[in-house]
């Protein structure tokens, strides 16, 4: 004898409902797998980014020095030519006629 229609549908319910919970557990899982990769890719990225800070702080602080003693460099070329134009010119500097006072 076929079970009364009530009973067919209750199962039939229950079938549903147990589909969508398998459903929503494969979600679930695929979505905690996506959560835990996106939040190692954040972590490396953090690395990444502090790393990348690092050398440019490093490269900044080189580029600082390079230009100092470029400066340096510029002011000693700049006084070597105008000493020899003074002399080629027959000009004593002031720091010149200071030594020879001191003689």
């Amino acid at each position: 004898k076929a079970a009364p229609h009530h009973l067919q549908q209750k199962k039939q319910e229950g079938e549903v409902s147990q589909t969508l919970l398998q459903q929503l557990q494969s979600e679930n899982s695929a979505l905690r797998r996506e959560n835990a990769m996106l939040h190692d890719r954040a972590e490396t990225n953090e690395r990444l980014l502090r790393q990348l800070a690092e050398k440019l702080q490093v490269y900044e602080d080189q580029r600082s020095v390079d230009m100092e003693f470029m400066s340096e460099r510029r002011d000693e070329i700049l006084l070597s030519i105008s000493e020899e134009d003074d002399k080629k010119n027959g000009v004593e500097r002031d720091d010149e006629k200071d030594a020879e006072k001191d003689d």
